[in-house]
């Protein structure tokens, strides 16, 4: 039997299964419309001749089918061909009234109650079937061998990192590691060897080699002396000081301070970028060799006077000395000050790394009166390496010899302050004053070292 999908179906709930097509469809190019909108080009073409019903419908088809003996089997109780009615048909008589409902006119049934249209489906054919994915015409082949492609996802694509950026980053983790081996104090630091720990266990820190002084107790019966004495020993390696009890009162200085004035000249020029004239030199040359007083007013005057001895006190970290304005002789100095004086002579820093050499030879060649006092203590073949300044000075103010010893060596500085009243004879008390601070040294010497 001739069937047609579309008239086998179930009426819809509003009558024709075209009506409810909505009409955004007549958007479609080359569309031919009816009043009521519905799109009619396929039946335009199956039925040039169609009549159209009220709403748009072409019942043509609907009467052939009517007539055909073909289709006389799809006719409906009450002579409707799918739910439409044939000319000539009378519906038969309504049931009598049942219900709880009174007719709604006498000799009618109530309708019942009202009946409310069922709410719209989803149109026919919604939503899409799902249509399976076709198998692969051929096969997909080995991917590793290059002769086809893999099939691949739409979906984003994971990128991968390359070999050489991993081996990059190994090898950059391995030279940080590394470095951080040789950071002291890391967490990543290398152990050192056992071997070598132990071995430096075993080394001894070696000993700096004795002084040639030792401990001794100096008096003023013990030097045959009277007046003020005092003393002071400065270990140039470690910087400690020992002496005398009263190692910081103050004396005068005498000419014991005419070292500092060269010095203090030197440095200055090498400062400004000058070069002393040789006649400068030779002045700085008797002021030390000759303990010549007027040269040194000339450097003292030089250097600013009493500017000189306040950077004397600055410079080389002196705790009980002053200057006395006008007068160089008159500064006042204690023993341990002194040492301070000639370590800060030793060091270069009196006179700068260029003229100190200079200083400590002119030191080391003092003669005639002013080579007196602790060297003289030492061997013969020992006296010229040791760089000496002394000061003596018979004062009126109270009649007394300022004699004043500082000696270096290279290892140490010694000093030697007295004060000592005079007998009248100005040769016989100098002698004794140079006698005492040989004395003291002689004392302090130790003969197992010297």
């Amino acid at each position: 039997m001739p069937t047609d999908d579309r008239w086998s179906q179930s009426p819809p709930p509003y009558g024709d299964d075209h009506a409810g097509y909505p009409m955004r469809e007549a958007a479609r190019v080359g569309r031919q419309k009816r009043p009521n909108g519905y799109d009619h080009n396929g039946h335009d073409h199956a039925a040039p001749d169609a009549s159209y019903g009220p709403n748009g419908y072409d019942h043509t088809l609907d009467l052939q089918r009517a007539r055909d003996d073909a289709w006389v089997g799809q006719r409906r109780p009450g002579g409707e061909v799918h739910g439409r009615p044939q000319p000539g048909y009378q519906p038969p008589p309504p049931p009598p009234h049942s219900g709880p409902y009174p007719p709604a006119h006498p000799g009618q049934p109530h309708p019942g109650p009202p009946a409310y249209p069922a709410p719209p489906g989803p149109p026919r054919g919604f939503p899409p079937p799902v249509r399976p994915r076709p198998a692969p015409e051929g096969p997909v082949g080995d991917v590793t061998s290059g002769s086809a492609r893999p099939i691949r996802s739409h979906g984003r694509r994971k990128r991968r990192v390359p070999i050489w950026a991993i081996l990059l980053l190994v090898l950059g983790l391995g030279v940080v590691g590394a470095g951080l081996r040789l950071v002291p104090g890391s967490p990543f630091a290398a152990e050192q060897p056992s071997t070598l720990a132990s071995a430096g266990a075993d080394e001894p820190t070696p000993t700096p080699a004795p002084l040639p002084f030792r401990s001794a107790d100096v008096t003023l019966a013990g030097v045959h002396t009277e007046g003020f004495l005092s003393w002071a020993l400065m270990d140039l390696r470690s910087g400690e000081i020992v002496g005398s009890a009263n190692m910081a009162e103050t004396s005068t200085t005498a000419s014991m301070i005419k070292a500092w004035l060269a010095s203090d000249y030197l440095r200055l020029a090498e400062e400004k970028g000058e070069k002393p004239s040789d006649s400068r030199l030779h002045d700085l040359e008797i002021l030390i060799r000759d303990s010549n007083n007027e040269a040194a007013d000339r450097t003292y005057a030089a250097n600013g006077k009493a500017d000189s001895i306040e950077r004397l006190i600055s410079i080389c970290g002196l705790t009980d000395s002053s200057a006395v304005p006008g007068f160089w002789s008159n500064t006042k100095i204690s023993a341990q000050d002194t040492v301070r004086m000639g370590q800060c002579i030793a060091n270069g820093t009196a006179a700068g790394p260029t003229w100190t050499p200079w200083v400590l030879d002119m030191m080391r060649k003092v003669r005639d009166v002013g080579d007196f006092g602790i060297r003289k203590a030492f061997p013969a073949e020992q006296q010229a390496q040791i760089a000496i300044k002394n000061g003596w000075l018979l004062r009126d103010e109270d009649n007394n010899w300022h004699t004043n010893c500082m000696a270096i060596g290279d290892t140490w500085v010694l000093s030697v302050l007295q004060r000592y009243p005079s007998q009248g004879n100005w040769n016989a008390d100098f002698a004794h004053t140079a006698e005492t601070c040989q004395n003291v040294a002689t004392l302090l010497l130790n003969p197992e070292v010297s």
